[in-house]
């Protein structure tokens, strides 16, 4: 009998919560009243729940005790009890600027618990833009960060400097962390590269395989409170990279297409074949000879114009996710093909991602982030090199013709016909794989232990070859071929242990301990051969004759251990502590380890019982000191080295190269920064001001030695470099309706780079033509030459000085009324070498960006603007462009030249031979670069969601825009916003040498969301 009582009692309990069970629907909005697709309601406590539809609207089975928590990105969670309500409409508000989550080295952090100074760009401002690499984008969107592409190649290297240089012979790049993995960077196109390789400063650039539209958001750590934590390699700042991840719940489809053109800014104004003869007839006789009249032939080409073309460039993106909430997932392909302007020159790029994250259980987590990159980069065979299609076309005669009678490439004044060196063909293949893989543990509430492995192989295959039909071709024995390869492997493990705890209502912490190891090797081979019999043997063993063969094989590795930990009274007081320990195999025995700590507070001023001020919502002081550390130097620079290459009574042998230094350890950085962060009438305007201090101190140089040790200098430890200012930032809702928002933001930031010592005080040459020099009390990037005072007038006024001068010539033998005059430095009443001064420096005053957006319920409009103030270019291609010294062609400016009967003009004679040397580096060619460029303007249109709601459409979305429309800026040359040299190189800052100018692009696009 009392089991049956017992038994009847069960069953009235379970039907009991059987009739409790019910539905509940509703529609959640944000707050301005529109439908929230996507949002997660979950039964609090459970797995069990559901997402809304298109238009906001739910239905779930629920009882009447039971919360429901309501979450989506972007917005605030919200628990709410059902009760016996049957109908639960939510409105969500976004996520207020303090709740917003800021992506830290190995964590993330609340906005108002930072204490590090962190620019952040949001993956929507990245969307669409037609550039190949990630560090592009962030052109003039955070302050401190200046970021100068090498040419206007597609694809081509990208100077990334966060507060300015801090190294001469070392890398200046930042170092790159994508989804929580360090990746190095390098170069991909002067890898691989043999005899004729790399020429010209052009420089690849290993970003290029990172699709932005896959970005969630991009970091940039500034301050040692936040660059710590990653040692030895923070010291020129860090960049992390965030990609997309799935969400539970119904999966999304977005994809995307555009399709546009390019086309070079203005092209230089040159001489056509009349106005070439003119001057060159002119030069002859100044020279004292007769010109010749068989000399000048009858064709009109513009050359330049023969070169370029108006460029097509098409992208396709597409990409899902969606999950459970066991499993979520992200996944997206991209393709994208971008013409050069110049002939023969184009980037192509084919990614895949797929991003993983699994709930095993209540305890183990386990995620994947997979990176699939192919691109091509198809190249000059020579930049600002004489091989150059640019370079030729700017010095060709107008009065010589392109092809022959019988359809071949004529010959010119150049090394080359300016459109058959567009036919040499340079090629770069890279192949990539970044893979990382996660597991976490949380051993009890708030303890979780990470461990993550990566590998990143990047493989590049390149290929020059220049055919028959050009002269490089014919010189090398009828066809010429090179080919390399060059593939670097990454393998990065990490193991951390993250622990929150509140020791009470005031105090908590957030403590993170781990232990990282890294492995970098590389393999290089690259081998030339000449004279193949026809261009469709294309093969070295096809060759008559080897020319070349190099390669190198090398690795170096990192052990380090460190640990961070955040404090926070009650909400006013923050303070973090870190240390970071690395140990490099690429320094000596004696300085192999190295430690870098970091310490930083903050005050959440608006939190205190007496700051009573309605108009701020937010107010937060912060200060941090640290020391990183820059490691970016040759892998033994620190060994004894003995090279081959030998011969002994012709024998093989090998012999020392290069002396050892045992206590050569990293150029250390100490960085003192103080900020404020504020907000008003309710976050309306957000701001922040950072003034830091930045002192690099144990710059590696190369030391001069006693020949009596049989080498010429040795690595040490020597220079010392500051760099200090102010950045600022701010961004406001200039009006804010429900139908009309317009928003403002920008940046500014003022730098100012000093060496402040180098190997016994001596000056060093740049890399390049001398136009550069390294010198204590200047900045880097400080131009070197002569002084022009004007130009002589007459023979009188040469006569004078020349018997002035202790030689009896103040100048040259040759220098006539017409050349330039020098300023005698010195007043040894002589022109020397001596003579030589800063001209000019290219490091500017104040650099920043702009950024409008407006907005009219479907229609939005964004304009960008970047500039550049006090920076000067030295413009190395007027060297030859205003100075018409022999058979090549020049600018049309030079139509003012001084001639008798012009005597007020600024540019010298036409000579001959240029018997003054009229054309050396000096201060006629330093030019102010300062410019403001509309960098982005951006038109789209978003169709409204009821039109969409029968046609399986979350989103339609149509744009049209264009890049680079409007530069305002008074420098000469085409572009100034280049950098001959490269990416990689610190010293020889702000030349224009020929190079591959950049161009406007108009694209235009749809999004389509499913």
């Amino acid at each position: 009998m009392k089991k049956f009582y017992f038994s009847l009692i069960v069953c009235l309990l379970a039907v009991t919560q059987v009739f409790a069970q019910r539905t509940v629907s509703g529609k959640v909005t944000d707050d301005v009243g529109e439908g929230l697709p996507g949002v997660n309601v979950v039964i609090k406590g459970t797995t069990t729940g559901t997402t809304t539809d298109i238009d906001g609207n739910y239905r779930l089975e629920v009882q009447d005790n039971t919360t429901l928590v309501y979450s989506f990105v972007g917005f605030e969670t919200q628990e709410v009890t059902a009760g016996g309500r049957s109908v639960i409409d939510v409105t969500m508000g976004g996520v207020t600027e303090l709740q917003e989550v800021v992506v830290t080295g190995y964590g993330v952090q609340q906005k108002s618990d930072l204490t590090g100074a962190i620019g952040q760009v949001k993956g929507e401002d990245l969307q669409d833009l037609p550039v190949p690499g990630v560090d592009q984008a962030l052109q003039g969107r955070v302050a401190g960060v200046n970021v100068i592409s090498a040419n206007g190649q597609p694809g081509g290297g990208i100077s990334v400097r966060i507060r300015g240089a801090s190294s001469i012979n070392s890398n200046n790049q930042p170092l790159y962390v994508i989804d929580g993995v360090p990746v190095e960077s390098f170069d991909t196109q002067s890898t691989a590269q043999g005899t004729f390789g790399g020429f010209g400063g052009q420089t690849g650039n290993s970003l290029n395989q990172i699709n932005f539209n896959d970005v969630a958001s991009i970091e940039v750590l500034k301050d040692a409170s936040a660059t710590a934590i990653y040692g030895s390699r923070a010291a020129n700042g860090v960049v992390l990279i965030t990609t997309k991840r799935g969400k539970a719940g119904q999966a999304r489809i977005s994809a995307s297409y555009t399709a546009g053109v390019s086309e070079v800014f203005e092209l230089p104004s040159l001489l056509n074949a009349e106005q070439y003869e003119l001057l060159h007839r002119e030069s002859v006789t100044n020279a004292g000879n007769t010109p010749d009249d068989t000399f000048y032939g009858d064709a009109e080409t513009d050359w330049v114009d023969a070169i370029f073309r108006t460029a097509k460039i098409s992208q396709f993106n597409i990409s899902a996710s969606g999950g459970s909430n066991d499993l979520n997932y992200f996944v997206s392909l991209q393709n994208d093909d971008q013409e050069g302007t110049m002939l023969g020159t184009g980037f192509r790029r084919t990614t895949a991602r797929v991003n993983l994250d699994a709930k095993l259980s209540d305890k183990v987590d386990f995620g994947t982030s997979l990176l699939f990159g192919n691109t091509k980069d198809i190249i000059q065979s020579g930049d600002n090199f004489i091989i150059g299609p640019f370079f030729s076309a700017l010095r060709s005669r107008p009065d010589l013709p392109i092809y022959n009678d019988d359809g071949t490439f004529a010959t010119t004044n150049q090394f080359d016909n300016a459109v058959a060196a567009t036919t040499y063909e340079n090629t770069f293949v890279s192949n990539r794989f970044l893979g990382s893989f996660f597991a976490q543990y949380e051993v009890i509430d708030n303890l979780i232990l990470k461990g993550t492995i990566s590998l990143d192989r990047v493989g590049v295959n390149r290929e020059l070859y220049w055919p028959s039909t050009t002269l490089g071709g014919r010189l090398n024995g009828n066809v010429f071929i090179e080919r390399g390869f060059d593939e670097q492997r990454t393998f990065n493990n990490t193991f951390t242990a993250n622990y929150k705890f509140d020791l009470n209502e005031s105090n908590r912490f957030n403590v993170l301990v781990g232990a990282e190891w890294q492995l970098v090797d590389r393999d290089q081979f690259s081998a030339s051969a000449a004279g193949l019999p026809n261009d469709i043997l294309r093969t070295l063993n096809s060759a008559a004759n080897p020319v070349n063969t190099d390669g190198l094989k090398t690795e170096w590795g990192l052990q380090s251990y460190f640990t961070r930990v955040n404090y926070g009274y009650g909400d006013r007081y923050l303070a973090t502590v870190t240390v970071r320990t690395d140990g490099s195999s690429r320094f000596g025995e004696d300085n192999r380890f190295g430690i870098f700590p970091s310490v930083a507070v903050g005050w959440n001023v608006m939190n205190e019982s007496f700051f009573n001020f309605e108009t701020v919502n937010n107010l937060k002081v912060r200060a941090s000191y640290g020391v990183t550390g820059n490691h970016r130097v040759g892998n033994f620079a620190s060994r004894g080295l003995f090279g081959g290459g030998f011969s002994y009574g012709g024998n093989p042998g090998t012999a020392p190269t290069q002396i050892s230094n045992p206590s050569l350890k990293w150029e250390e950085t100490a960085q003192f920064d103080v900020g404020l962060d504020f907000g008003l009438w309710g976050s309306r305007i957000t701001g922040s001001i950072d003034y830091y201090v930045k002192t690099t101190t144990d710059v590696l140089l190369l030391a001069p030695l006693p020949r009596s040790t049989g080498f010429n200098n040795v690595n040490q430890n020597i220079g010392e470099i500051e760099n200090k200012g102010i950045e600022i930032e701010l961004s406001g809702d200039v009006i804010y309706t429900n139908d009309f928002q317009w928003n403002i933001s920008g940046n500014i930031a003022f730098n100012r780079n000093k060496i402040l010592s180098l190997v016994d005080e001596n000056d060093i040459l740049a890399t390049g033509f001398n136009q550069s020099i390294v010198r204590v009390g200047q900045p880097i990037g400080a131009f070197f030459g002569w002084q022009v005072e004007g130009i002589f007038q007459d023979q009188a006024e040469i006569n004078e000085l020349n018997g002035a001068s202790p030689t009896g010539l103040y100048q040259a033998a040759g220098t006539s009324p017409g050349d330039l005059r020098f300023q005698d430095t010195n007043g040894d009443g002589q022109i020397t070498a001596d003579d030589r001064v800063i001209t000019g420096s290219a490091q500017p005053d104040f650099i920043g960006g702009i950024t409008s957006t407006t907005t009219y319920k479907g229609l939005s409009l964004t304009a960008f603007f970047q500039f550049s103030q006090g920076n000067d270019i030295i413009n190395l291609t007027n060297t030859e462009s205003l100075i018409f010294e022999d058979a090549d062609n020049v600018s049309t400016r030079v139509l003012d030249r001084w001639t008798p009967s012009n005597t007020d003009a600024t540019l010298p004679r036409v000579v001959q031979g240029d018997p003054n040397n009229n054309a050396r580096n000096s201060s006629l060619f330093v030019e102010d670069g300062s410019f403001i460029r509309l960098k982005t303007l951006r038109l789209g249109y978003t169709l409204p969601q009821e039109l969409l709601s029968n046609v399986f459409l979350s989103n339609v979305t149509v744009f049209a825009q264009g890049t680079n429309l409007l530069t305002i800026t008074d420098y000469s040359g085409i572009d100034p916003e280049i950098n001959t040299f490269g990416q990689n190189n610190s010293t020889a800052l702000g030349v224009d040498n020929s190079t591959y100018p950049g161009g406007k692009t108009y694209t235009f696009g749809v999004k389509l969301g499913f």
